[in-house]
Formats: structure tokens, C-alpha cells, sequence
């Protein structure tokens, strides 16, 4: 099932998703959209990006929100994959994340707690279009 997809970040309908590039960082998401959590479709074949992932768990706002999924094993390797992001939920005072490997992304040491950072869920996709016949 498919509803009302926001072609690209730029876009300024109402948003019920936003389509994400394997590389694409929290950064990209205009500041005004934000807030709370967000639906990304994630492409196909994202493992084969070299983006970067900062932190393990809670990432740093610049890692990349698909490889992110990837490192907690959202991400199927022959399907797009939805997920949600929310920066609002997380506590800044996490303290150091050492770097670990898993699922084929290895992630970054992120030693400054006072970063931002974002989570990562899996969504039920039955969810996605409530208001939609």
C-alpha cells in the first residue's frame, strides 16, 4: 500500500511519508517538518551505499537515516523499507557510543553527548494512510 508520497525533501504538501536517498542525513529534512516522527521509504539496495553512521542506537543527526535502519536491521535487502525518525524523543546526555559493526554498516564513535540525535523504528505499514480508501 502506497499513499501520498512527497516526491524528495522539498516538497510542501502535507506529509504522509518522505522519499529518502540511501545517503540522505536527518540534516536534509527541512528544519519546519521536524518536528515529531517522520515516515521515510528508505530505497532498495541501500547496503550498497558508503554513508556514514555516527552513534549506535541514537544516531547523530548528520548519519544517514536508511543505513542507520540498516545497522538495526529495519532494512530488507530486495524491498523499500519504511521507517520513522524522531530527533524529539531522544535524551542529548547519552555519553560516549563506541563503534560496532552490524547488519554490514559500521558505525562511528560519537564522543560529544551534547549532540543531537535522532531514532530509528520500524513502521506498520497498515498504519500509513489512515484517512485513505
Amino acid at each position: 500500500m502506497v499513499c501520498s508520497p512527497n516526491k524528495g525533501l522539498n516538497s510542501k504538501k502535507p506529509k504522509h511519508y518522505i522519499e529518502a536517498k540511501c545517503d540522505d542525513s536527518f540534516l536534509v529534512i527541512p528544519e519546519d517538518i521536524r518536528n515529531g516522527a517522520l515516515k521515510i521509504l528508505c530505497p532498495v539496495d541501500c547496503q550498497k551505499s558508503e554513508a556514514k553512521v555516527f552513534g549506535s542506537g541514537k544516531f547523530e543527526l548528520r548519519s544517514s537515516m536508511c543505513r542507520a535502519a540498516q545497522y538495526l536491521g529495519l532494512m530488507k535487502d530486495k524491498f523499500a523499507t519504511f521507517i520513522e525518525v524522531d530527533h524529539n524523543e531522544v535524551n542529548t546526555d547519552i555519553g560516549v557510543q563506541e563503534p560496532s559493526l552490524e547488519n554490514q554498516v559500521q558505525t562511528i564513535e560519537v564522543k560529544d553527548p551534547n549532540q543531537k540525535f535522532f531514532k530509528v523504528k520500524p513502521v506498520d505499514i497498515a498504519t500509513m494512510c489512515p484517512n485513505q480508501s
